[in-house]
């Protein structure tokens, strides 16, 4: 696992995983936070790739060990 600080996310990215922890469709994320689908996915494959993850689920988990979210 790659060592990384915890605390680098942006607010969008921040705003992202709160929305889409609970069960928003990344539609809904997208919508809320006036990105288009394609970009609330681009967001988040920047974060599986930045993390070294493979799941949007390793992603969560992650976000709430650390508090991301």
């Amino acid at each position: 696992m790659p060592a990384f600080p915890h605390t680098v996310l942006t607010a969008p990215e921040r705003r992202l995983l709160m929305l889409l922890a609970p069960g928003r469709t990344s539609v809904e994320a997208a919508s809320a936070l006036h990105l288009t689908p394609a970009e609330a996915e681009a967001m988040l494959e920047a974060l599986l790739r930045r993390y070294g993850l493979s799941s949007r689920h390793q992603l969560f988990v992650r976000a709430l060990v650390y508090r991301w979210i």
